[in-house]
Order: structure tokens, then C-alpha cells, then sequence
């Protein structure tokens, strides 16, 4: 298991979310996996990110809940947490 860090940006972005339903379930699911390094399933259609997000990854919580982050050999950084329209616009 990974060492997680938050960015300041994915707890305001978490704040905002947290009131939906299943999301901490959905989160807590996708961090254990990604932290073990499991591979994701299509559903989360994992994939690097280009631009202001070079280097980082990105997967589909939902079809419009999307999580952007880094992984190292020690820790799980969470970047950002939203829609696509709250992440790239």
C-alpha cells in the first residue's frame, strides 16, 4: 500500500462531493486498487493526461466523476476530483 497525499485542490474538490451518493464507497474502492497497484478495469478507462496534466493519470469514478492523480513508488498523490467541465474548462 501507497503513503496518500491530498492536494489542497482535491480536498476542496472532495468537499464538494461528498454529500453524492456512493462516492466515498466508489473512492475508497479505486484508491485500495490503484495504491496496491491492481490494474483498473476498462470501466475506469485509466489513462496519462496530457498538457497542465502531463504526467499525471486520470480514471472514470462515473461517466462525468473524474479523478486525476500521480502514483510514485511510495505514495498516491490526489490532484483533483470533479467533472470534466470543472477539471479542463
Amino acid at each position: 500500500m501507497k503513503f496518500i497525499v491530498f492536494t489542497s485542490q482535491f480536498k476542496r474538490d472532495y468537499k464538494k462531493r461528498q454529500r453524492e451518493k456512493g462516492i466515498n464507497e466508489l473512492l475508497d474502492d479505486t484508491l485500495d486498487k490503484i495504491s496496491s497497484g491492481t490494474v483498473l478495469s476498462i470501466k475506469f478507462r485509466d489513462h496519462p493526461l496530457k498538457g497542465n496534466y502531463f504526467g499525471c493519470r486520470e480514471c472514470h469514478l462515473k461517466p462525468d466523476l473524474l479523478l486525476i492523480y500521480t502514483v510514485t513508488d511510495t505514495e498516491l498523490h490526489l490532484i483533483r476530483l470533479g467533472s470534466h467541465s470543472d477539471l479542463f474548462s
